[in-house]
């Protein structure tokens, strides 16, 4: 399974977007008909890791490899997955994280790409920000990118819950007079056999971690300063 907006990237670049097939049981790319689908044009190989479910990255990687291709994976779903003994966001050539507000780690907007080194990350760096590598020099057509202030403010907050793990949820985190300071999840291994499963399971951990992280975040907007005595 893929978003449009993986396929629109294509498009936008002026390439054609060849679909292949899911996996049942996991709605991940199936592997074994990736080399069906490559041509003497594909530059590239771009799995899901659908509902934060690792894609098999050894036999991508493998395919890629004997062809000559780039690896971009779409890990939209995948902040916080492991996979052999690390972060799955490791695997491939490019990751591209989304922290919209339906995700698990959220900035209501935005997401990021995890890169393999410090000159692929400059390249987007400049990208992602009309091509500027300082204020008077552009190197490069780009587009506006960046994260806002407001955004990236939400994000830190929420990084530092999920990094203060408690056991479980509790009912009440939806009173929006509950001031928590030791809330996170445990539960963020949604990898696992019944995608349905995770997808609701998915689904309900957002929605009230949004709740929560909005509140503390009015309550801190609200707060007045502390006066000097």
């Amino acid at each position: 399974m893929t978003f449009c907006s993986s396929i629109h990237v294509i498009e936008h670049q002026g390439a054609t977007p060849i679909l292949v097939d899911v996996e049942e049981d996991t709605l991940n790319i199936d592997e074994s008909k990736i080399e069906a689908a490559i041509t003497p044009q594909t530059t590239a190989i771009m799995p899901v890791h659908v509902y934060g479910h690792p894609c098999d990255v050894d036999r991508i990687q493998k395919i890629a490899d004997n062809y000559g291709l780039k690896v971009i994976y779409d890990a939209a779903h995948a902040f916080g997955v492991q996979c052999h003994g690390g972060s799955v966001l490791n695997h491939g050539d490019l990751s591209v994280l989304s922290f919209h507000a339906t995700k698990v780690f959220t900035t209501f907007e935005g997401g990021a790409i995890v890169c393999p080194d410090a000159k692929t990350k400059q390249r987007v760096d400049h990208l992602k920000n009309f091509g500027y590598v300082d204020e008077t020099i552009v190197v490069a057509p780009g587009i506006n990118g960046k994260m806002n202030e407001f955004s990236a403010a939400l994000g830190l907050l929420h990084l530092g819950v999920l990094l203060d793990p408690v056991d479980a949820f509790d009912d009440d985190l939806l009173d929006l007079g509950q001031d928590r300071d030791d809330l996170a999840l445990e539960t963020l291994g949604l990898a696992g056999d019944h995608a349905d499963e995770i997808t609701l399971l998915h689904v309900q951990l957002a929605l009230r971690l949004r709740c929560w992280l909005l509140c503390r975040l009015l309550g801190h907007l609200r707060a007045p300063p502390e006066r000097a005595r």
